[in-house]
């Protein structure tokens, strides 16, 4: 497995950070770097089981959302369907963690070894630069 970890401290509240980019998977792409955009529109907040069509990079792709502690844990997965559906998708999580006047934000993605060059030849992403960028994003939007 190929992890890669990054954290960033934002100003905001866990809570109101979750409340602004968490609670909306239609806002993902906003933050989540790899996500390019969705292929459908979520509705509603969002909950542990939720599935939904995103691109990442440029490969159609599944995001399935597996586990939600509100303001404090997030996990998902992510890949084309039928890897997904098999469990060797990627996964990622982020943790709110309070921090003094704001939340310090642990960001962690995991690749399985023999995925990780078929999903960068596939989407003409490299992972670790994502995960630079998305905490970046998350900093920006934190401290916004």
């Amino acid at each position: 497995m190929a992890t890669i970890r990054k954290e960033t401290t934002v100003s905001a509240s866990p809570a109101d950070l979750w409340a602004k980019i968490i609670d909306d998977p239609n806002t993902w792409p906003d933050w989540l770097t790899p996500l390019r955009g969705l292929d459908e529109t979520v509705s509603g907040k969002v909950h542990a089981g939720l599935t939904f069509s995103a691109r990442v990079g440029k490969l159609s792709a599944k995001i399935k959302v597996r586990k939600v502690r509100p303001a404090k844990e997030l996990q998902w997965s992510g890949g084309p369907g039928m890897m997904l559906a098999m469990g060797s998708g990627m996964r990622g999580k982020l943790e709110f963690t309070p921090s003094g006047e704001g939340t310090k934000v642990n960001l962690t993605m995991v690749t399985p070894m023999m995925f990780a060059p078929m999903m960068k030849m596939m989407t003409g992403l490299n992972t670790a630069e994502e995960m630079t960028e998305t905490i970046g994003k998350i900093k920006e939007l934190g401290d916004a």
